[in-house]
């Protein structure tokens, strides 16, 4: 009985060990919500990585070197803030198992980024899963335990968008108007694409130390 207890108290104890290690080290520097959408013909060819965003380096602009590549935000949003701008990116489907304790998993990695950025769409607020990562982050905003979020609207989606049935949770209709937010365009000229890189390069955190590559 005496050596149960024990053990109770040090796996109790460790845990609370993990969450303050976590607290002040963040696992991840950006948790990336989406789901996969089916682009219409206008939005076929996406956005562009040709434009080469940009990075802040000691307070002056450089251009990072990057390969002209196009296709939807799903797919290079990754792309760019892990192999382009550094970051230590969270995806769902590559870092997070599926399992008993998939949404204790879930709510732990947010608590443990230091920004959450959803990538909004109507196939997006259907799927029950993405919604519980949207409200998760609204939650743990709410707590301070999480530091930053950011709201990516594809293009034909907004914050004025018609309700899906069933209708989303209360606190994530009040949060949709009130968190930042940057709007992907279906107009594919260099000036809109450079526009919309650079202000998302200017909604990240902080960076912590490496930039992929430090341009070579």
């Amino acid at each position: 009985m005496v050596l149960i207890i024990k053990m109770v108290c040090f796996n109790f104890y460790f845990s609370l060990f993990i969450l303050s290690y976590l607290a002040e080290e963040k696992q991840f520097d950006i948790f990336v919500s989406y789901v996969w959408t089916v682009p219409s013909a206008e939005e076929a060819n996406g956005l562009s990585l040709s434009s080469k965003p940009y990075t802040e380096t000691g307070g002056c602009k450089s251009n990072m070197k990057m390969q002209s590549s196009e296709g939807p935000i799903e797919k290079l949003l990754p792309q760019v803030l892990e192999d382009q701008w550094g970051y230590r990116v969270c995806l769902l489907e590559r870092d997070i198992l599926p399992g008993g304790a998939y949404t204790n998993d879930v709510v732990l990695t947010i608590n443990s980024s230091r920004m959450l950025i959803c990538v909004l769409s109507a196939e997006y607020f259907a799927n029950s899963n993405a919604v519980f990562v949207l409200e998760s982050g609204v939650k743990a905003l709410l707590q301070k335990s999480a530091p930053k979020m950011l709201l990516i609207w594809t293009g034909g989606t907004s914050s004025s968008f018609t309700q899906p049935e069933p209708p989303l949770p209360k606190l994530v209709q009040r949060a949709l108007k009130v968190l930042p937010s940057l709007q992907t365009s279906t107009d594919t000229s260099p000036t809109a694409i450079r526009s919309f890189w650079t202000s998302l390069q200017k909604a990240m955190p902080a960076h912590g130390a490496r930039l992929a590559s430090q341009e070579n």
